[in-house]
């Protein structure tokens, strides 16, 4: 889960966006015990404003889908070296990618879901991208 994009109904936009009420009115660390546990926000990393998030909308009930990438990493930097491999255009006028897979998955989900955004269509347009995201859990 993160906290960039979201499409939920009216009814939920409090729990959404209400994390600033439960921080100044003292309870963001209950509600964040409460649903994650101990561990998770005591322990190390450590919370942080994803994990608050989701605290919030278990906390109120509310179900979490996911909605497949449709976006990806640009960059302008042409010069390639050891810290740098920004690929694309070879002109100036448009952003390049910083990682080719990552591009190319976000480009076909965009396809997929351009016509629609149903349930049916999501599942459709699914596709397995751990490979884009290794070492990560």
């Amino acid at each position: 889960i993160n906290d960039r994009h979201a499409f939920l109904p009216r009814k939920y936009a409090d729990a959404y966006l209400g994390a600033w009420a439960l921080v100044t009115g003292g309870e963001a660390k209950d509600v964040m015990l409460d649903t994650l546990g101990a561990m998770k926000v005591n322990g190390y990393p450590g919370p942080n404003t994803e994990c608050f998030l989701k605290a919030r909308l278990a906390y109120n009930n509310i179900n979490i889908e996911r909605f497949p990438s449709v976006a990806y990493l640009t960059c302008t930097q042409r010069e390639k070296s050891r810290w740098t491999q920004c690929s694309g255009t070879a002109t100036n006028d448009a952003p390049g990618w910083l990682y080719k897979d990552e591009m190319e998955h976000a480009t076909r989900i965009a396809k997929c879901v351009r016509s629609s955004w149903t349930q049916k269509k999501m599942d459709d347009c699914k596709e397995d991208i751990s490979r884009l995201y290794r070492g990560f859990r």
